[in-house]
């Protein structure tokens, strides 16, 4: 199966309203050239200093999912909600949380990011998830008309096991919703993205955001669309921009049947690797 995919790259800010409004305009964009199956970044409708991610989390369904929704029906495409902030009842902290809406306009998959990120920038900024947000517990995979996608958010991506789980659990194409910072993306987003398509021998999906957050953190851009044999399709600048590449889901299969390697997987070594680990590890 062909298809048109679309990155929306783009720099979300602290008013929650015109991020999800540029957002929509940008999908709206994206399926009048073609696309079928739409990408948006990490946290894309909103970007502020932690202490503010309660206050603006909503639950899902809510009123984010409910537009994007409508955008699906409208256009006829799949649309991956890169993440937004889900408020988990009266807890005190938020989830991450990806969703991947059909286009009927139901949410086929809902994922919340495993893997909370710390980072401090050589200039002192500090960012640190695990203070405001829930960590999830399950992997994600869904049949689609697509194939079946997998889902992931952002620092996950230096996590290799999950992105195998979600493979031997049939992922055809991982979507990779971020918010990656330019300081680390510099040196590790290219070769990571391309080393996980690789691996897995499926397809990268991954919409960065771009721009300076008003936390002083500068994100990468250079959004990707990687095919299993980790040829980059599409590759975005670090610009506000639409990234979009033509896809043959068939090319899955016609990689793995060249090359056997997810046929010759150990799992076994994995199983006794956390059997006998150290404990402080």
């Amino acid at each position: 199966m062909k298809l048109k995919v679309t990155l929306v790259q783009f720099a979300a800010g602290a008013r929650k309203e015109k991020n999800v409004e540029r957002a929509s305009a940008l999908v709206e964009e994206a399926a009048a050239g073609g696309a079928k199956f739409v990408l948006l970044p990490e946290v894309f409708s909103f970007v502020a200093d932690a202490s503010l991610w309660r206050e603006a989390a909503e639950e899902i369904p809510g009123p984010t999912s409910t537009r994007l929704a409508t955008l699906a029906r409208k256009h006829n495409i799949h649309i991956l909600a890169g993440s937004i902030l889900e408020r988990r009842g009266n807890r005190r902290k938020c989830s991450n949380t990806s969703f991947l809406i059909a286009p009927s306009g139901d949410i086929l998959a809902r994922y919340r990011k495993m893997h909370l990120f710390t980072v401090i920038q050589p200039d002192g900024v500090v960012f640190d998830e695990v203070h405001c947000t829930l960590s999830g517990d399950q992997p994600a995979v869904v049949e689609t008309a697509m194939g079946r996608v997998g889902l992931t958010i952002c620092y996950d991506l230096r996590f290799p096991e999950l992105f195998r789980v979600l493979t031997l659990l049939g992922a055809e194409m991982i979507t990779v919703p971020s918010a990656f910072t330019a300081f680390t993306g510099e040196a590790h987003w290219k070769v990571l993205l391309r080393a996980r398509a690789i691996e897995n021998q499926v397809f990268i999906l991954a919409a960065n955001q771009t721009g300076t957050a008003v936390t002083g953190i500068r994100f990468h851009g250079h959004s990707l669309v990687v095919d299993p044999w980790g040829t980059v399709l599409a590759e975005g600048s670090e610009d506000e921009e639409l990234v979009s590449a033509e896809i043959d889901t068939a090319r899955v299969e016609e990689v793995r049947s060249r090359l056997g390697a997810l046929r010759h997987v150990r799992g076994d070594l994995l199983k006794r690797l956390y059997q006998t680990r150290p404990k402080n590890h």
